[in-house]
């Protein structure tokens, strides 16, 4: 109630929005049209004119490696990663964005986190980059930009994909017999070729495993 200053950060840039209001009591239920205003972020403009030059190496089934090499070695830059069809979803303006606001939420120090290098660096995305490992055989887009102390990015954003590889595939096989067999239970025993590998098991409906094209689908 009464009047009221907010402000917004982390806002996409060149990007319109629309800022509304509307009464509301205690219950909770609207007693007043909406109010709303609409204006538009202004255009990024870099503070630094450092560019990087990226490529990814060391391919794993759950990781890889993000060579990073900026043009300016004392620039402070940021790597984040997100799928490639995630990547699709966005511009360069709003991965930056959301990279950063997603960083926000974890109250990070943007002058102290080891998250932000500088220099030419090869990076491994789960034990230089915190990520948890990787999907199989899945193509990634790596993002960078430079960001001051405060959480500002300071330069244009550069991007690279790369690829997780497939996982390797084992020999064994996996020997099954049923036994025990109520009207609402069963007993599955599971003999593995290889001693000490692991492997997955579960059940379904037979109908439902009707419904996939083939035993991949359901891998």
């Amino acid at each position: 109630s009464g009047n009221q200053s907010i402000t917004a950060d982390n806002l996409v840039p060149n990007t319109k929005y629309v800022f509304f209001a509307f009464g509301l009591d205690a219950n909770g239920n609207a007693t007043s049209k909406l109010s709303r205003i609409d204006f538009t972020t202004k255009e990024f403009v870099p503070t630094d004119t450092c560019t990087f030059t990226l490529s990814t190496s060391d391919a794993t089934a759950t990781s890889m490696k993000v060579n990073v090499t900026p043009s300016n070695a004392a620039t402070r830059y940021y790597v984040g990663l997100i799928s490639a069809e995630g990547a699709k979803e966005y511009t360069l303006d709003e991965l930056a964005s959301e990279f950063i606001a997603s960083e926000n939420e974890y109250d990070t120090d943007w002058a102290t986190t080891k998250y932000v290098f500088t220099g030419t660096k090869s990076l491994d995305v789960i034990n230089d980059l915190g990520y948890n490992p990787l999907v199989a055989s899945t193509e990634y887009t790596i993002v960078v930009f430079g960001v001051n102390t405060k959480g500002v990015r300071t330069t244009t954003v550069a991007t690279v994909n790369g690829s997780t590889t497939a996982p390797a595939q084992s020999s064994m096989t996996l020997d099954m017999t049923d036994s025990n067999i109520t009207m609402n239970g069963a007993t599955i025993t599971v003999t593995p070729s290889v001693a000490g590998e692991k492997y997955f098991a579960n059940l379904m409906p037979y109908d439902t495993y009707a419904t996939a094209k083939d035993d991949a689908e359901i891998v």
